[in-house]
């Protein structure tokens, strides 16, 4: 996780060094000279990873056997995104989707050759987007509604295993900064955190008939660049 602590402290130093965080009051800087209103069209890269919990319940009863254990998620992603601008004087406002192919996943091991693992396989959201422009550059603050499918398996090794796949839905926020280098092409660093909510695994494994809920919690770096039209 040292790659995504520096990647974020680096998009906070940008932040912090671009004309937006030396403004008062934004919404009384001098009007942009770049235009950002308009639709674009995108691709980005990333890494993510977070703690994430499973626990063990007795099914279908629900009953805790034990947990809940916390284990790492991590990986490198990547997809696309599109979205639409709407500029007033250096305020700039709009929508934003993408979806993106994932390879954070997880294992647990509860010891004796059972395991735990989860795998992100993609994820999408739909955001709104505000933020302030500085010319070429800008700062924004996006959140919205954010999804993912979720491959889980408890796996007791030489024996049996059982998988589930679920799409899960959740929340995601965040900000990010953006520098227009010509007139249709930009790029960016975005920083977001993404919930996705519970999934679980259930079946006969281990002797028994058992439930694995985990949680679903991602904090993300992305790198992307856009083209506007």
């Amino acid at each position: 996780m040292r790659s995504l602590s520096a990647s974020v402290s680096t998009l906070g130093l940008l932040i912090c060094m671009s004309p937006a965080a030396q403004a008062a009051d934004w919404l009384t800087a001098p009007t942009s000279l770049y235009d950002w209103s308009g639709t674009y069209l995108g691709a980005q890269v990333g890494y993510g990873g977070g703690s994430s919990s499973v626990s063990e319940l007795d099914w279908p009863a629900g009953t805790l056997n034990q947990g809940p254990y916390s284990y790492d998620t991590d990986g490198f992603f990547g997809g696309i995104h599109a979205g639409h601008n709407v500029q007033s004087g250096s305020f700039v406002f709009g929508a934003e989707a993408d979806l993106e192919y994932s390879g954070i996943d997880g294992t647990f091991a509860f010891g004796g050759g059972d395991f735990y693992d989860k795998h992100i396989r993609w994820t999408g959201s739909v955001r709104g987007r505000a933020g302030a422009a500085f010319d070429r550059v800008l700062v924004y603050a996006t959140a919205g509604l954010a999804f993912a499918s979720v491959n889980m398996k408890a796996i007791d090794t030489g024996i049996s295993e059982i998988s589930n796949t679920e799409t899960a839905f959740g929340w995601t926020a965040g900000a990010g900064a953006e520098y227009a280098f010509d007139n249709l092409w930009s790029t960016r660093l975005e920083y977001r955190y993404a919930d996705y909510g519970e999934t679980s695994v259930s079946g006969s494994i281990y002797g028994g008939d058992f439930s694995y809920p985990s949680s679903n919690k991602v904090h993300a770096v992305r790198l992307g660049v856009s083209r506007k039209f």
